[in-house]
């Protein structure tokens, strides 16, 4: 089923696929982290120094400075919290942005 998943959501947003799999990825993780400030920084800096979009990268880390401090992080919940709100803001900035793939 997760590679059903992964194929339609290529198909639909084009080279988002990756990114789609990533935060799955990440989503998972942060559930099952045993220590969720290492957890955080962990987080922010793979995506801070290894995703493959650039504009994406950046705006990542500007929201985590701005936004969502890693120092917001203080338990498990939090992680998880954290994770999904950054994730939820860059959603709503790429619906309104001119890095858009596709149309739904």
């Amino acid at each position: 089923r997760p590679k059903l998943i992964f194929r339609f959501l290529t198909l639909i947003k084009g080279k988002r696929g990756f990114t789609c799999s990533t935060w799955q990825l990440l989503h998972y993780l942060s559930c099952q982290a045993q220590d969720h400030e290492k957890s955080a920084e962990s987080i922010f800096n793979f995506i801070g120094n290894f995703f493959h979009c650039w504009g994406c990268r950046e705006h990542f880390v500007e929201q985590i400075q701005k936004k969502f401090p890693l120092k917001e992080v203080k338990s498990k919940n939090d992680l998880v919290l954290w994770l999904w709100k950054i994730h939820n803001n860059l959603n709503a900035h790429l619906a309104d942005s001119k890095y858009k793939t596709a149309k739904l």
